[in-house]
């Protein structure tokens, strides 16, 4: 919490994020407790009936493609990615991980790019004698 930086907060029952700065940092003499004053620069009528609610702090965000982690292999040349059905054909998307959590990774998705992995391609999570070409019916 660096004073001056804006941070990204959703409160329970408000559709819209809000953005706020953080203005102040208070600590105790131990460091172990910390108060840390919020300053709103945009106010809606949503936000000034809020009296007391649960609120999440957004520091960073993370878009890409959500994939199991069991999809991911690794062609003849060490490239990673995954196998996909594309008209009962198997066919290989190389994928880049910007971030791997438990059992699953955001992959970079190169929105409309041909041969790159798309929302809503069916991706296989399991299988064997998976070969690009290879023919399911």
């Amino acid at each position: 919490f660096d004073t001056g930086k804006n941070v990204t907060v959703n409160f329970d029952g408000i559709s819209d994020s809000v953005i706020l700065e953080i203005y102040e940092k208070i600590e105790d003499d131990t460091s172990e407790n910390v108060i840390i004053v919020l300053l709103c620069k945009t106010f809606t009528a949503d936000f000034a009936s809020i009296r007391q609610i649960s609120a999440d702090i957004v520091f960073s965000t993370i878009s890409g493609l959500r994939i199991s982690s069991d999809s991911i292999r690794f062609d003849d040349n060490q490239q990673m990615g995954v196998y996909i059905l594309d008209r009962n054909e198997v066919k290989f998307r190389a994928v880049e991980v910007v971030y791997s959590g438990s059992g699953y990774n955001i992959v970079k998705w190169n929105q409309g790019t041909k041969n790159a992995l798309q929302l809503f391609d069916e991706v296989f999570i399991g299988g064997n004698d998976l070969y690009v070409g290879k023919v399911i019916d």
